[in-house]
C-alpha cells in the first residue's frame, strides 16, 4: 500500500508546517517495532500495525508511506456506517490499552519522544489553519442544530464552544505533567482500524493504520475520539462508563506486564479526572469526525471540503449534519455532552476585561486565620484517637470557590497523623468561620447564624437522628459529624468532618438537580421535617432563636435601608425580561410593601403544622453519595445557619425554585409537593407523630398562604445558584452600597441563565397569586390603600363583597381578608381600571375558602373618564354581561350547543357611586392571554376565529328571533356625535412616522390623504348597511381581550372574550379586520389572511346552520368582497390598535397622550410607531394593504 499526499495547494501548504508523513514513517519504522519488542520480551506477541518500508533514497520520504497490504493477510475494516458493536469495541480498547501502555514505558526507557510526536502547534500558521478548519464547521452545525432533538437548547453552548475550539484543541494536545501521558494514535476511527477473523468468523486480531496524527499527550484523546466516532448508537453513551473501566483495567494490566512503576500507574479515578479535563475531545469528535464516519460515500468527501468554506464545502457539511444517521447519533450525544460539561471550554484564554469561570480563584490564604494551626487541633485529635501520637503533616486550603458560599468561609484542613503504634492516618476536616467585611458580619450577627448552626449540629440534629433510630430502628443521618472545639479563642467557628472523603459531592448548581436528585432531596427534607415535628411534641418549643425571623417589626427600618438598592437594581433588571409586562407592576408593589407580608409568613401559627426548616436548602448545601453503579446512596444537608421553625412551605419554595432544573421547575412543581407530602406522611407515621397529619390539600393551602416566600427565594437564592463563578461573589459585595455592588447585582439578574428561569417563574407566580400581598380587613387597608398607579376605592370592602360571596357560598360566616392589586400593566387597557380582588372567607362549617374577582370601573382621569362616559362603555358592557351573553349561551343550548363567551359576572347589591363590573377571575381557572407583542400562532388564531363565528352567528339568530338590538349597540365610537373629538386631533403629526417604515414607496404618497380623511371614512364605514349580512361585533377583539385555557399537554381547551365595552351591530368585517391585523403573529398575518377568512366562513356557516338561521348566509366570495369594502379598517387597525399591541409597557400609555401636543404625548407616539416590532410589521402590512387596494379612498 503506497500512501502519498494529495496534490493540492492546501495539502502542500499544510505539509510545510505539519508533515504527517514524517510522523507516520517514524511511527511505523521506529516506534512501533520498539514497542512490539517490549511485549515480545515480556512473553507476549503484540502487533500494532502493518510492516512498513523505506524506498530508495531518491524517493521523497516526506511525502509518502509504504506498507504491506494487510488485505493479503485477511485484515479488513468494519462497516463504518453501521459502527462497531460491543465485541469489536472491546477488542479495539484492548489494543489501545496495549499501545498506550508500551508508549508510556518507552519514555522511561528511551526518554522523551522526538519533537515530531510532540509538535507545538501553538504558532500563527498552525493557529490560522485550525481557526479556518473549526470556523468552517461552525455555521453549518449551528444552522442545522434545529434538526436535532431539543437542538436549540444547546445552541448557545455550542456557539461558545466553537468560538473557543482552537484553544481547546491546541492546549488539549499538550501533555500535562500532572497526568499519565502516552502516545496517542491520534486518528483512531473505524476506517483506521482493521480486524482479522479465523475460519469460524471469530475475531483474532486488531491492527491500526494511519499514524499520521500520532502525538504524545493524554490518553483521553484516543479514548474519546474512538468511542464517539465509531461505536454503535446503543452502546456509545449507555456503556461509556463500562468502557472506561474496561480500558483502564487493560491499561493497568499491560503497564504491570511491562514493569511500569506502580506509583506512576493512574487510578481509575485519575483517568476519569483526565476524561473530564479533556472532555472537549468528545465534543470536537462529535461535530467533526463522527459526521464523516456516518456519511454515505460521496465524491464531495475530500480534504478541501473538510477545511474549506466555499459553497461546495458548505454543502458537504450541510449533508453531514442533515444526514439522518448522524442526527440519530447526535440526538443521543448532545444531552450527554451537555450534562457532562464537555461543551464547556476548559482551556479558553480569558477575553480582555472579562473573567471566565475557569479564571476564578477560590478564597486566598489571607482568609486563613492564624489560630487555625496544628496546636489548635491537638485536643480534637486526642479525643478522637486514644493512641494519638503526633501530627506529621498539616495543611489548610480554601474549600469553596467564590460564589459557592456567601455567609461563611469554608476551609479544608488536611492532617496526616501518626499513632502510638507507628501507623499513620490521613484525616480531613472542614472548618467554617464567619465571612470578612463589616456588612457581612453585621448580617451574620443579626441573623444569629453561627449560634443557630452550633445548636443544630451539636444538639438538635443528633436528637432528630436518634428519634429515627429509636422509632424505626434505622440509621437516618442528616449531615456531617461535628466536633466541639476544646479551646475557646473567642472566634465563632464550626469543625465538621469532610464529607468528600466518603465520596459525597455537590451537584452542579448551574445545571440544577434532575428528577432523581430532586426526589431524593425531597425525601430527606420530609424526614428532617417529620423528625423535627416529633421532637417538638416530645420536648416542647425550640429555642427562641429559631422562631425569631429577620422580619420582626423592630428590624424594618434597618432592613429597608440595607436592601432598598438591592431591590431597585433587581426591578430595573426585570424590566429587560421578555414578558415582564405581565408581572412587573406586581413585583414593584411586592418589593415596596412585602415586609409586613413576609413578617406574617415567617411568624409561627401554632394552629397549623410546623417544622424545623433547614432555611437555606439550595443545591450547594446538599451533598450526594453514590454507590458503585452510580446510584444515589445517601443525601446529606450542610450549612444549617438559617434554620427556622415554621411552615414547611419555606423549605419547599426555597429548594424547588432555586435548585431544580429549568425543564421541570414549574411543570413538576405540584408533583414535587405531592411527592414531598407522601414522604412526609410516611415518615410521620413511622415516627408515631401524635397529632393529625396534614392532608395534601392542607399542604397546598399552606403553600399558597405562604406565597411571599416564592419571590423571596427567586430574587435571592435562585440568582446566586445560577450565577457563574466570579471573584467578587460575596455577601459583602451584595450589601455594600456602590458601583461594584450594583454591577455585581446586575450581573446576577441579567445573566442569561437566571433570566431564562425568571421568565417562566414570575408569570407562574402571578397566575398563582403568589405576588398578592395580604391586606387585612382592618384599619391597615384604609391607612394605605395605594397600589401601583391605581387607588383602591373605598367601596372595595368586606361589606360590599358579602352578598357577592353568598352567591357562591350560602353558608358564609364572615370575610377574613381582602387582597387587591392591579390586574393589568401599562398599555394593556385604555378604557378602564381593573383590579384583581382576592377575598378569603370563613364558612359556617369552619372551613376556609378563597375567591378571586376582577373589578372593572371607569378611569380616574377626568379627560379619559369623560370619553368613556360619552360612549356608554360601561352601560354597554353591563348590558352584555348581565343580559346578552347569558341569553346567547342559553340560545345555543336549545340547539345542542354548549358554548361560553366570557366570565361569570356579579353585581353589587348596594350603590357604590360609580359603574362597576364584577367578573370571575378567569386566571384561577387557568385562562390566560397570549403575548400581545408576539401575536397568536395558527392554533390560537383558529380558536379565536371559531369563537368569533359562534358569537356572530348567535347574534344574527337572536335578531331573527327577537328583533333589533337596542340603539346603544348600534352606535360605535365613530359617529357624527363624536366627529368633533376626532377632528380636534392634528393627524399631520403622524405623517412623518410613515417615512421611517421600509417599503413605503408603494403607498407613502397616499398617507396624507388617508389621515386627512380618516374621520369621514371611519364614520361612513360605521353606518350599518341593511342589505348586508350583519352581526353583533365584539368591537375590541384584540389579543388582550381574548383568554385561552389549555390542557396539561398545552392544547387549547377553550377561548373566552372579555371587555365587551364597544360592541356594535355591523358587518363582521369589523371584527375580522380588527382581530387579524392586531393580534396574529407577523409571520402569518399576511401570508395566511385568505385562509383565515375561509376558516372563519366555514365556522360561521356551520353555526348558522346549527342554529337553523333562516336568513341569507353569505358565500365565501361575498365575504371576501365585504372584506375589501371595509379594507380601510385594515389601515386604521394597523395604525392604531396594532401599534398598541406591539408597544412595550409604557407609563405614558393612555388615550389622552395619543393626541396630546405635550412632551409626554410625543414620547408616547414615538414609542408606538418607532419601536422595532411595529416598524417590522408596518414594512409588511402597509404594502400588502396597498396591493389589495385597501389604501385607496
Amino acid at each position: 500500500m503506497l500512501k502519498v499526499a494529495h496534490d493540492t495547494e492546501e495539502m502542500q501548504l499544510m505539509l510545510k508546517h505539519m508533515n504527517f508523513f514524517q510522523v507516520e514513517n517514524a511511527a511505523y519504522n521506529e516506534v512501533l517495532p520498539e514497542m512490539e519488542e517490549m511485549y515480545h520480551k515480556a512473553g507476549v506477541n503484540v502487533s500494532f500495525g502493518p510492516k512498513a518500508y523505506i524506498m530508495a533514497e531518491e524517493a521523497p520520504v516526506d511525502y509518502y508511506c509504504l506498507m504491506e497490504d494487510l488485505g493479503s493477510r485477511n485484515f479488513k475494516n468494519a462497516n463504518r456506517l453501521e459502527c462497531l458493536d460491543m465485541e469489536h469495541t472491546l477488542a479495539v480498547l484492548r489494543k489501545m490499552a496495549q499501545l498506550h501502555a508500551a508508549s508510556a514505558v518507552r519514555v522511561l526507557l528511551k526518554g522523551d519522544y522526538d519533537e515530531k510526536f510532540n509538535r507545538d502547534l501553538d504558532n500563527p500558521m498552525s493557529r490560522g489553519f485550525m481557526q479556518q478548519m473549526f470556523s468552517s464547521f461552525k455555521k453549518p452545525f449551528l444552522d442545522n442544530i434545529k434538526l436535532f432533538e431539543n437542538g436549540e437548547k444547546y445552541y448557545d453552548a455550542m456557539n461558545n464552544f466553537f468560538d473557543n475550539s482552537v484553544e481547546e484543541f491546541l492546549v488539549g494536545r499538550k501533555p500535562n505533567p500532572d497526568f499519565f501521558n502516552c502516545l496517542n494514535h491520534g486518528d483512531s476511527w473505524s476506517n483506521n482500524i482493521l480486524f482479522k477473523y479465523d475460519d469460524n468468523g471469530k475475531l483474532e486480531d486488531v491492527l491500526y493504520v494511519d499514524f499520521q496524527n500520532t502525538n504524545y499527550g493524554s490518553p483521553a484523546q484516543d479514548f474519546f475520539y474512538f468511542l464517539i466516532s465509531s461505536t454503535q448508537i446503543d452502546i456509545k453513551v449507555e456503556k461509556f462508563e463500562y468502557f472506561v473501566s474496561y480500558y483502564h483495567q487493560h491499561l493497568v494490566e499491560n503497564l504491570n506486564l511491562l514493569s511500569y512503576p506502580e506509583e506512576k500507574i493512574p487510578s481509575l479515578r485519575e483517568f476519569h479526572k483526565q476524561l473530564i479535563t479533556y472532555g472537549s475531545w468528545a465534543t470536537i469528535t462529535a461535530f467533526m469526525t463522527m459526521g464523516v464516519v456516518l456519511l454515505d460515500p460521496t465524491d464531495s468527501a475530500k480534504f478541501e471540503n473538510f477545511i474549506g468554506e466555499e459553497k461546495e464545502s458548505v454543502d458537504f457539511k450541510n449533508n453531514v449534519y442533515s444526514n439522518p444517521r448522524y442526527i440519530k447519533h447526535i440526538n443521543v450525544l448532545l444531552p450527554w455532552l451537555y450534562n457532562h460539561g464537555y461543551m464547556e471550554p476548559k482551556f479558553a484564554a480569558p477575553k480582555a476585561e472579562e473573567t471566565t469561570p475557569e479564571a476564578v480563584s477560590a478564597p486566598t490564604t489571607k482568609d486563613i486565620p492564624e489560630w487555625l494551626n496544628e496546636s489548635y487541633f491537638e485536643d480534637i485529635l486526642r479525643g478522637e484517637f486514644e493512641n494519638y501520637e503526633q501530627i506529621i503533616k498539616f495543611n489548610v486550603s480554601p474549600a469553596t470557590n467564590a460564589g459557592d458560599n456567601y455567609s461563611s468561609i469554608m476551609l479544608k484542613t488536611d492532617i496526616d497523623i501518626e499513632l502510638k503504634d507507628k501507623t499513620q492516618r490521613s484525616l480531613s476536616y472542614m472548618v467554617k468561620i464567619p465571612p470578612k467585611g463589616e456588612e457581612a458580619l453585621a448580617i451574620i450577627a443579626f441573623l444569629g447564624s453561627f449560634n443557630k448552626e452550633t445548636l443544630a449540629y451539636n444538639e438538635i440534629i443528633p436528637k432528630l437522628e436518634k428519634i429515627f433510630k429509636e422509632q424505626t430502628n434505622t440509621e437516618v443521618v442528616f449531615g456531617p459529624k461535628s466536633y466541639k472545639p476544646t479551646v475557646d479563642n473567642g472566634v465563632q467557628k464550626l469543625i465538621l468532618e469532610n464529607l468528600r472523603l466518603k465520596g459525597f459531592k455537590n451537584a452542579d448548581r448551574l445545571q440544577g438537580l434532575d428528577m432523581k436528585h430532586t426526589l431524593e432531596t425531597l425525601k430527606k427534607l420530609a424526614q428532617f421535617h417529620a423528625a423535627s415535628a416529633c421532637l417538638y411534641e416530645a420536648e416542647g418549643p425550640y429555642p427562641d432563636i429559631f422562631e425569631r425571623s429577620a422580619y420582626e417589626p423592630e428590624f424594618k427600618e434597618m432592613h429597608l435601608a440595607k436592601f432598598k438598592d438591592f431591590y431597585n437594581v433587581f426591578l430595573d433588571c426585570c424590566k429587560q425580561y421578555d414578558g415582564h409586562e405581565e408581572y412587573i407592576e406586581q413585583l414593584e408593589y411586592y418589593f415596596n410593601n412585602a415586609y409586613e407580608s413576609l413578617a406574617k409568613a415567617f411568624s409561627v401559627d401554632r394552629s397549623k403544622f410546623n417544622v424545623l426548616n433547614h432555611g437555606d436548602c439550595w443545591v450547594n448545601n446538599i451533598m450526594f453519595q453514590y454507590n458503585a453503579e452510580g446510584q444515589i446512596a445517601n443525601t446529606y444537608f450542610v450549612d444549617f445557619q438559617l434554620m427556622c421553625y415554621g411552615s414547611p412551605a419555606f423549605d419547599l419554595y426555597y429548594f424547588i425554585l432555586s435548585s431544580t432544573q429549568f425543564e421541570m421547575k414549574i411543570d413538576s412543581f405540584d408533583y414535587f409537593v405531592r411527592y414531598y407530602h407522601e414522604q412526609l406522611k410516611t415518615a410521620l407515621e413511622s415516627l408515631k407523630y401524635p397529632k393529625e397529619i396534614p392532608s395534601l390539600k392542607d399542604l397546598h393551602i399552606d403553600i399558597l398562604e405562604h406565597g411571599p416566600f416564592a419571590p423571596y427565594a427567586v430574587s435571592g437564592v435562585m440568582s446566586a445558584a445560577l450565577l457563574d463563578p466570579t471573584e467578587n461573589a460575596s455577601l459583602e459585595t451584595m450589601l455594600t452600597p456602590g458601583e461594584d455592588s450594583d454591577a455585581f447585582k446586575r450581573n446576577m439578574y441579567l445573566n442569561p441563565r437566571y433570566r431564562k428561569h425568571a421568565e417562566i417563574v414570575f408569570p407562574w407566580m402571578v397566575r398563582r397569586g403568589l405576588l398578592d400581598l395580604i391586606v387585612e380587613v382592618t384599619e391597615t387597608q384604609a391607612s394605605d390603600p395605594k397600589l401601583k398607579n391605581i387607588k383602591i376605592p373605598d367601596w372595595v370592602n368586606a361589606d360590599n363583597f358579602e352578598d357577592i360571596l353568598k352567591a357562591d357560598f350560602t353558608n358564609l360566616e364572615k370575610i377574613t381578608n381582602i387582597t387587591a392589586n392591579s390586574a393589568t400593566k401599562s398599555g394593556d387597557n385604555y378604557a378602564s381600571s381593573l383590579l384583581r380582588v382576592k377575598v378569603d372567607a370563613l364558612l359556617k362549617d369552619g372551613s376556609n375558602v378563597s375567591k378571586s374577582y376582577i373589578l372593572k370601573f371607569p378611569l380616574q382621569s377626568e379627560e379619559e373618564s369623560g370619553m368613556v362616559s360619552m360612549w356608554n362603555f360601561f352601560e354597554k358592557e353591563i348590558l352584555m354581561y348581565n343580559k346578552y351573553l347569558p341569553e346567547f349561551e342559553e340560545l345555543y343550548s336549545k340547539y345542542g350547543g354548549k358554548f361560553n363567551f366570557g366570565p361569570k359576572s356579579y353585581q353589587f347589591t348596594k350603590e357604590v357611586g360609580t359603574d362597576v363590573i364584577i367578573m370571575e377571575d378567569l386566571s384561577v381557572s387557568g385562562f390566560k392571554c397570549g403575548d400581545r407583542r408576539e401575536g397568536l400562532d395558527m392554533p390560537h388564531v383558529e380558536c379565536v376565529l371559531t369563537k368569533l363565528a359562534q358569537f356572530h352567528a348567535v347574534s344574527a339568530k337572536y335578531v331573527e328571533l327577537n328583533g333589533p338590538f337596542p340603539e346603544k349597540l348600534h352606535k360605535g365610537i365613530y359617529s357624527e356625535e363624536s366627529r368633533a373629538i376626532f377632528e380636534l386631533m392634528d393627524r399631520r403629526k403622524f405623517v412623518d412616522y410613515f417615512k421611517e417604515f421600509e417599503n413605503n414607496e408603494e403607498y407613502f404618497d397616499k398617507v396624507p390623504a388617508l389621515l386627512d380623511n380618516m374621520v369621514d371614512i371611519t364614520i361612513r364605514l360605521a353606518q350599518v348597511d341593511p342589505t348586508e349580512f350583519n352581526v353583533l361585533n365584539h368591537g375590541d377583539g384584540w389579543l388582550n381581550n381574548i383568554m385561552f385555557k389549555h390542557d396539561e399537554a398545552g392544547n387549547i381547551k377553550d377561548t373566552y372574550f372579555v371587555d365587551y365595552q364597544v360592541c356594535k351591530y355591523d358587518s363582521p368585517a369589523q371584527d375580522l379586520w380588527y382581530f387579524i391585523m392586531s393580534s396574529t403573529e407577523q409571520s402569518i398575518k399576511v401570508d395566511s389572511f385568505d385562509y383565515f377568512i375561509r376558516y372563519y366562513h366555514e365556522k360561521l356557516e356551520e353555526n348558522l346552520k346549527m342554529l337553523e338561521y333562516s336568513g341569507h348566509i353569505p358565500t365565501l366570495s361575498e365575504l371576501h368582497q365585504v372584506m375589501l369594502k371595509y379594507g380601510y379598517l385594515g389601515f386604521n387597525t394597523t395604525f392604531g390598535t396594532t401599534a398598541v399591541c406591539l408597544l412595550e409597557s409604557n407609563e405614558h400609555a393612555n388615550l389622552a397622550n395619543f393626541a396630546a401636543d405635550t412632551p409626554e404625548g410625543k414620547k408616547f407616539r414615538d414609542d408606538l410607531f418607532l419601536n422595532s416590532k411595529y416598524k417590522a410589521n408596518a414594512a409588511i402590512v402597509f404594502p400588502w394593504l396597498a396591493k389589495r387596494g385597501c389604501l385607496d379612498i
